[in-house]
């Protein structure tokens, strides 16, 4: 028996081949496994929630964890939760001092491989992930998948305060702290707490005098990325915010959100009285 069953691995020590695609699998029954869930429809695994399909199973686990609130991963220096294993090991190297990949361009310090790569997509402007409905581009896969879900209207996680729903797990959390109170960032240097960590950094580095966000035009530095690509649009002459009135164009949404409180005011007087007219609108509101 035994001899039988090393002559039958001996007849296919370079694996199995797949009649398809010629693809070489170790054991019969992958090969099985294989045609179904990459030639043909077989065996699919649907999420119950979404109806969504995944080729394998494990995928669909990875995928449903989405749909749960369960954060039974705890960091045990800040308290920070999260749903894999994996996703708190990569936090955890955020505590650490040791920062072994830096930028060449700015010479900003990660603590992840992964981290640099996005950072570099942002130097370069490379956006590789792109949404079929609005053809919006986006430099990670994450935030394209949180984006896809304004268009499906989907929003997985619920308040179980208030009941109120969340499109992403971050806005959830967020929303969660604002019932609590809870205000878990403080500051070393004054007595300010702060709800998001991105913010209490950015207020640490100005008692610090830290800048490390360099702008490549003009070498001038800032606290935040959000305030160097807000520059940025200086030199770009880029206005991604637009009235949905009169279509003027902004590069600051600050901006924006006051031209819209005279704009909607202006609009809402002349339908009032039927005159409205949306070029007499941007004339109206540029030289007020």
């Amino acid at each position: 028996m035994l001899s039988s069953h090393r002559g039958f691995r001996g007849g296919h020590s370079n694996g199995y081949p797949c009649d398809i695609c010629g693809q070489r699998l170790r054991h019969p029954s992958s090969i099985i496994y294989h045609k179904e869930t990459c030639h043909g429809d077989g065996r699919r695994f649907v999420c119950h929630k979404c109806s969504k399909s995944f080729k394998h199973r494990q995928l669909l686990k990875r995928h449903q964890l989405v749909h749960s609130e369960k954060r039974p991963h705890y960091c045990k220096q800040c308290g920070a939760s999260f749903k894999t294993k994996a996703n708190l090991m990569n936090h955890q190297a955020t505590h650490s001092d040791i920062k072994k990949f830096f930028c060449e361009i700015c010479g900003h310090q990660f603590s992840h491989k992964t981290s640099l790569t996005l950072h570099y997509r942002w130097h370069s402007g490379d956006k590789p992930y792109q949404c079929d409905v609005c053809k919006k581009r986006f430099t990670q896969k994450g935030n394209l998948q949180e984006h896809v879900r304004i268009h499906t209207g989907e929003k997985p996680f619920a308040c179980q305060v208030c009941s109120r729903r969340f499109t992403t797990s971050s806005q959830h959390k967020l929303h969660l702290k604002r019932h609590t109170g809870e205000r878990p960032f403080k500051c070393p240097h004054c007595d300010k707490c702060f709800l998001h960590r991105d913010t209490w950094k950015c207020h640490v580095r100005r008692h610090t005098g830290d800048r490390p966000f360099r702008c490549e035009h003009c070498e001038r530095r800032f606290t935040d990325m959000w305030a160097l690509r807000k520059h940025l649009r200086l030199h770009t002459g880029e206005k991604p915010f637009t009235c949905p009135i009169c279509y003027k164009a902004f590069a600051d949404c600050s901006n924006l959100k006051k031209h819209k409180k005279v704009c909607i005011l202006y609009a809402s007087n002349k339908f009032a009285n039927n005159t409205y007219n949306a070029n007499a609108v941007c004339v109206y509101v540029l030289y007020k």
